[in-house]
């Protein structure tokens, strides 16, 4: 069908695309410390309040760095390597146009190091005679 094959439209959509998603973890970082502040003045201080504590703001402040900063230790210590892991199994085993190539390669690796050890035999071999001779 026509309606489904691909079309060449230059390289704006993907600069669109590209801007957008290296721009949204910033976005999202603002969104989270606006409702962050949004929460703190109109939910935890007032709960805070009702059981007779009052919490600074800097202290609320230092607990949502304690919580971004373990949540990023579990995310480079766990979820990367998992993450990464599962995409080098996922790229490898899934019809990777570079696999069939970097086999052949390694073939080819082989039996040049083959060849070498053959030949460095060889060679080897003639300096013993040529010792002997002498």
């Amino acid at each position: 069908m026509q309606i489904f094959k691909q079309r060449r439209t230059g390289t704006f959509i993907g600069i669109a695309k590209i801007l957008v998603a290296q721009v949204s973890p910033y976005v999202s970082w603002l969104s989270l410390a606006l409702v962050g502040i949004m929460s703190f003045y109109t939910t935890i201080s007032p709960i805070f309040a009702g059981w007779g504590i009052q919490l600074p703001f800097w202290m609320f402040l230092v607990a949502i760095a304690v919580f971004v900063l373990i949540v990023v230790i579990v995310e480079w210590v766990f979820m990367m390597p998992s993450f990464y892991g599962a995409g080098n199994i996922q790229a490898w085993e899934c019809e990777n146009p570079q696999r069939e190539l970097m086999e052949k390669m390694e073939a080819d690796i082989i039996e040049a190091r083959r060849e070498i050890k053959e030949l460095r035999n060889i060679l080897l071999s003639r300096e013993s005679d040529n010792a002997d001779m002498d």
